[in-house]
């Protein structure tokens, strides 16, 4: 009976199906004929000298010749074993040589170009999953760039949603910088304390708030259902830094 992992771990050091019936009837039956070999394994004729051919090659079988006839014997188990090294150190090599390609094959792939995308998100639910969406394409570092910001939302539960965003944005390490379009902005006193935040003045800066999230721009209504456009676009956004750094320059430090 053969035990059920035998043949995976064999099929795994690259030994075919009929080499592994030979080689495992050879461990049972010991010194054999042909005839021997293929009534055990079950392998057709036309098949068994090839197979044991590849044997002899791999180091697995070796052959003799008593009474002028040719016997096959499997060789010792220490052959198997050295067999796995060599194999290891073959796949060693070869991964090695791959890791040296990666760069090459890296080299040949064409940038594919990011199609624009537009979104709508109407609700709070919809508008928070735009943000959080926008924030985990954010890396550690980067910044967030926000104009337009006011305190003035019919809904309350949006100026409580965005201190916890910002919790979240300070935790992750993301710098943000906010551009007040109101200077008596409940909002202000609060970012004033905040790590990674820098805050600016302007008033009637837009007529709707705009964040700027690496190559995603939010448009934001705070009607009283609260909606958000996402716009992912590199240009887009290219246009949006520019113009926030513009009034940026221009805007009173808080």
């Amino acid at each position: 009976m053969v035990i059920p992992m035998i043949k995976p771990i064999l099929e795994d050091l690259g030994l075919t199906k009929n080499e592994i019936a030979v080689y495992l009837a050879l461990n049972k039956i010991g010194n054999s004929t042909v005839s021997s070999i293929i009534k055990q394994a079950k392998i057709s004729s036309g098949k068994i000298y090839e197979t044991l051919d590849k044997l002899i090659d791999k180091g697995l079988v070796s052959v003799n010749i008593t009474n002028n006839t040719k016997h096959f014997q499997a060789t010792n188990l220490q052959r198997l074993e050295d067999y796995a090294k060599e194999k290891e150190n073959e796949w060693r090599l070869k991964q090695k040589a791959i890791q040296g390609l990666l760069p090459q094959i890296s080299k040949l792939r064409i940038k594919k170009e990011k199609i624009p995308s537009v979104r709508m998100y109407v609700g709070l639910k919809g508008f928070k999953n735009a943000v959080y969406d926008a924030l985990d394409c954010m890396k550690k570092g980067e910044v967030i760039l926000g104009m337009g910001i006011t305190s003035k939302k019919q809904n309350k539960a949006l100026n409580t949603f965005w201190l916890n965003f910002s919790k979240e944005r300070i935790r992750r390490r993301i710098k943000v910088r906010n551009l007040f379009s109101e200077k008596e902005s409940e909002f202000i006193d609060e970012f004033k304390k905040m790590k990674y935040t820098e805050n600016r003045y302007l008033e009637n800066i837009t007529p709707n708030a705009v964040d700027i999230f690496g190559d995603t721009v939010l448009i934001f209504s705070y009607e009283k259902t609260p909606s958000v456009v996402t716009i992912e676009d590199e240009n887009v956004a290219i246009s949006f830094k520019a113009f926030f750094n513009s009034l940026w320059k221009i805007a009173n430090k808080l």
